[in-house]
């Protein structure tokens, strides 16, 4: 809900609605290099770009409920349902899968 209420906040200064492009959206970061919000939207099973003034593009699709996401020095990492993806300059790339049982 705090992560709502953050992209909801974001979405008033910079006075666009915008918003109604994300499914679901669960995690955020800034992306230093491109000067975009990169959001993680579980719904649609994709990463979307955000800038300042709100315009909103699909980073990355494919995934199924992507969640989590950090920056690292020169790639993305985001977990998806049962797997870690790296997405470096040159697009999506498996890194490593890992499945829970029981849970």
């Amino acid at each position: 809900m705090k992560l709502i209420g953050i992209i909801f906040c974001l979405m008033l200064i910079t006075g666009s609605m915008a918003i109604s492009q994300i499914d679901a959206p669960e995690s955020i970061v800034w992306n230093d290099s491109t000067q975009t919000y990169i959001i993680s939207d579980a719904g649609a099973g994709k990463l979307l770009s955000m800038t300042k003034s709100g315009t909103i593009t699909d980073f990355t699709t494919g995934l199924t409920q992507p969640k989590g996401i950090v920056m690292g020095a020169i790639s993305l990492w985001v977990t998806d349902v049962t797997e870690i993806v790296e997405i470096g300059d040159i697009g999506r790339q498996y890194v490593w899968g890992f499945h829970f049982y029981g849970i």
